[in-house]
This record gives structure tokens, sequence and C-alpha cells, in this order.
């Protein structure tokens, strides 16, 4: 209904592709999770452009998803473009979380509290 009225590339209308992706991210269906913040990708870059805030979170959720789904590649390519220069703010977390190595697995980083005070080691 909303995409006769308002057309498919309206942001509104990718909006409800935004929503959509979160109601399958929740339910556990990431691929179709995906695919819905993909399009509205397209829609924002089109029509507000590369920086507006709503193409920005649009790419946080579609690589945080490819991050899930263990395709940490893809999502390092998403972002990519964004890692040269002046990185916007709502990507700042998520390329780190990309420029992360992986831990081994077992792996448990050691406790702040099981560190004395005043000693060194």
């Amino acid at each position: 209904m909303v995409c006769r009225v308002l057309g498919t590339r309206h942001p509104f209308t990718a909006d409800i592709l935004v929503s959509l992706g979160h109601c399958h991210h929740q339910s556990g269906d990431l691929e179709t999770a995906l695919d819905h913040h993909h399009q509205a990708l397209v829609i924002y870059w089109e029509v507000l452009g590369e920086r507006h805030p709503s193409t920005l979170g649009s790419f946080e959720y579609a690589a945080t998803i490819l991050i899930r789904l263990n395709r940490r590649s893809e999502a390092y390519d998403l972002i990519a473009p964004y890692l040269k220069g002046d990185l916007p703010r709502q990507l700042k977390g998520l390329a780190r979380e990309l420029q992360r190595k992986p831990l081994r697995p077992g792996f448990r980083p050691p406790s702040s509290r099981s560190r004395r005070k005043g000693k060194k080691r």
C-alpha cells in the first residue's frame, strides 16, 4: 500500500523496510533482515545522500547483520569507503569491531579484579 501511494524510492518506504528488517532480525531470520536493510540502504543513498544519518544507520544495521552471519569481510567491504578520512560517528564503533582480531576459542580476558592495586608485574 505504501509503495503504491509514495513510491518505491521514498524515505518513508525505506523507514518501513528498516522496521521490517528489525522485526526479522529479532525473530532470527537474518537473511531476510539483511535484504530489507539493503533495500532501505539503496533508497536512502539515492534520495538522502551517503552522509545522511538514515543512510549511515542502514550501513550499520546491514554490517551488523553480516557480522552475525559470520560474513565479516562483506561487512568490512560495506563500510570500507568510510574507513578512510573522517569517519561518521555512527560507524566508528562498527569500524573498531571489524578491525579487531577475532579472539581465540576459549580465550577469556583477565579480570580487572584479579590484579592487586599497587603491585607491578
